[in-house]
Parts: C-alpha cells; sequence; structure tokens
C-alpha cells in the first residue's frame, strides 16, 4: 500500500466541500436583487391593470348609457304610437282597457 506524500493536502481536500463567505456574499447580492426586480415588476403589472380596469370601466359606463338612451327614445316612440292610436280610435281603446281591467280584477281576486 502506497501513502500519500503530503498527509496535509488529504485533509484539506475533505474539508473544502462548501461556497467560501465572499461566494454566499454574492449571491445574497443577486438574489436581492433579482427580489427587487421581480417586486418592481410586479408593481408595473398592477398599474398596468389598474388602468386597464379603469378603461374597461369607463368604456362600459359609455356604452350602458348609450343603452339607456336607446331604451329611452324606444320607449318615447312606443309612447307616441299609442296615443296616435288612442286618438284614432277612442272607443276601441277605452273596451280593450276596460277589459284589460276587469281581467286584471279576476286574477287579483283568486
Amino acid at each position: 500500500m502506497t501513502t500519500p506524500s503530503n498527509p496535509s493536502r488529504a485533509n484539506e481536500a475533505t474539508t473544502t466541500t462548501g461556497p467560501s463567505s465572499s461566494s454566499m456574499g454574492t449571491l445574497r447580492d443577486q438574489a436581492q436583487e433579482s427580489g427587487r426586480d421581480v417586486a418592481h415588476r410586479v408593481q408595473q403589472v398592477g398599474e398596468e391593470i389598474a388602468e386597464r380596469a379603469q378603461h374597461l370601466s369607463q368604456q362600459g359606463r359609455e356604452i350602458a348609457s348609450e343603452y339607456y338612451q336607446q331604451g329611452r327614445e324606444q320607449a318615447t316612440i312606443w309612447e307616441h304610437q299609442l296615443e296616435e292610436q288612442i286618438r284614432a280610435k277612442p272607443i276601441q281603446s277605452l273596451l280593450i282597457a276596460g277589459g284589460i281591467g276587469l281581467v286584471l280584477g279576476l286574477l287579483c281576486r283568486r
């Protein structure tokens, strides 16, 4: 059997297994930097989402306002058409209204 020529070197190789403290500091600094970058990017994405949500909300209000206005216009048109029909045929309109009232009165009793 052969023995190592320098026994202190054999011990050195087995005791040095982990990274040095300077490389640990560098890794820690890189991790902190990466964490800051991620936090900054998350903040930017959050701001973009908030802006888009506000824009979509504004669009939704505008669309709802347009539909509301169209509904009002349609109701006004129907109102004028009904008035014209009542003026054209007042007796028929009166009999129809009385019949509807009678049916509703019978339904409410039951």
